[in-house]
């Protein structure tokens, strides 16, 4: 239930414009990304960003702020209209943008005791008054959504 809900709110962002698309520095490989719509999406374990079928940068590269793979790679996201998205049963995701670009999010699920408490990713969106979590366990926890 939690995952059709997931997904229709992904579709939210859907022909929505990238307004703001951020990584690397003090964030480390952490990726933001907030949509004219003003929902955003938050990313803390793997994510690469293709262009033309090539990956252009992923959260495992030099996250040296503004020059470093993985800032140049978040930035390129900016700008971008999203065409399509994409949520897999296993919770990982797929976004489509114009001009070629895709972004992969790779859920991780953990066992090891230190990281159980790690965030895979979180979508928010402030008109719905929602949040959604997706956790170390690939469990998909719902809150309402706070600034």
């Amino acid at each position: 239930m939690k995952f059709d809900k997931l997904k229709v709110c992904l579709d939210r962002i859907k022909g929505q414009r990238v307004v703001y698309s951020r990584s690397g520095g003090g964030a480390g490989s952490i990726l933001l990304i907030n949509f004219i719509n003003e929902d955003a999406l938050w990313f803390w374990r793997y994510w690469e960003v293709i262009h033309n079928d090539v990956v252009i940068g992923c959260s495992n590269d030099d996250i040296t702020p503004v020059i470093g793979k993985v800032a140049v790679a978040a930035l390129q996201l900016e700008e971008r209209k999203v065409l399509d998205v994409i949520l897999y049963e296993d919770l990982s995701l797929r976004i489509f943008f114009d001009n070629h670009y895709e972004l992969i999010i790779v859920t991780t699920i953990e066992t090891r005791p230190e990281f159980i408490d790690l965030v895979n990713w979180e979508y928010c969106s402030p008109e719905l008054d929602v949040c959604y979590t997706i956790t170390s366990q690939n469990e998909v926890i719902t809150s309402k959504y706070e600034e």
